[in-house]
């Protein structure tokens, strides 16, 4: 098996195949020479333990998500990375089962609630992490400059997926994280462009802190002085309460915070 082109034609005569769906920048009917090869495939059954794999066919890494039919059927609706199949494209469907799913969950994406899944927990270590970034590389400029610039360009990358990730839509990749954030966020984009093009640390950090603000805004931006963020269960509905509650407790004579 060297090409893509031989490793559909050996997965299309399986039976146990029942669709493939391709996604990102990858096209079947390409000669696919760059980059890696994304596909979901959707099995009549499977390990529940399993939900990737990782490979090489010749020289293309292939990035195959693996599903069942059943699970993309009763994804109401799909979160994260299972979104994916939403904006793929079916290359393989001998029953149309696939297709029909895909658009059962398209009509659901439409109809549901779109404000974020995320947890309170979620949203106060993602407001908390990129503040704390900031804050690391204060006073460090001089003394750790290769430290201050790896955090920085690392605190970026992360920025980039936690925009997604706080407004519920799918990171397909950073090729296609960086098209939609062109086409959108015109703002937001030319903000990262200018990151990478800035030459001292003094620059980064102030675009750093500019982008923070847009990319975090549906969790109001980042962590900031005089707040108080908790950590703790996901599954807490009032879990800033009790932070609250345990912050008065410790510290009965400072006041609300």
């Amino acid at each position: 098996m060297n090409t893509i082109d031989q490793m559909q034609r050996i997965l299309t005569s399986n039976p146990d195949v029942l669709g493939l769906i391709e996604y990102g920048s990858c096209h079947k009917q390409e000669h696919y020479t760059i980059g890696d090869y994304d596909v979901f495939i959707i099995l009549k059954h499977r390990s529940e333990a399993i939900e990737g794999l990782h490979f090489y066919v010749g020289e293309t890494p292939v990035d195959m998500n693996v599903r069942t039919l059943e699970q993309l059927q009763n994804m109401n609706p799909p979160e994260g990375f299972d979104r994916v199949p939403l904006n793929g494209r079916v290359i393989y469907d001998p029953t149309g089962k696939v297709s029909e799913a895909i658009a059962h969950m398209k009509k659901r994406e439409k109809s549901k609630d779109r404000s974020f899944s995320l947890s309170q927990n979620e949203i106060a270590m993602i407001r908390h992490g990129h503040t704390h970034v900031l804050d690391k590389v204060k006073g460090r400029f001089e003394t750790m400059p290769l430290f201050c610039e790896f955090l920085l360009s690392t605190n970026i990358y992360w920025l980039i997926q936690n925009y997604f990730r706080v407004r519920n839509l799918p990171f397909e990749g950073e090729k296609r994280a960086l098209i939609y954030l062109e086409e959108k966020e015109g703002v937001i984009y030319k903000g990262i462009r200018d990151f990478f093009c800035a030459v001292t640390l003094e620059e980064k950090v102030e675009i750093s802190n500019r982008l923070t603000e847009l990319m975090l805004a549906p969790v109001q931006g980042p962590w900031k002085q005089n707040e108080l963020l908790v950590f703790g269960d996901d599954d807490a509905p009032n879990l800033h309460v009790l932070g609250e509650a345990l912050f008065k407790q410790l510290f009965p004579h400072q006041g609300d915070n």
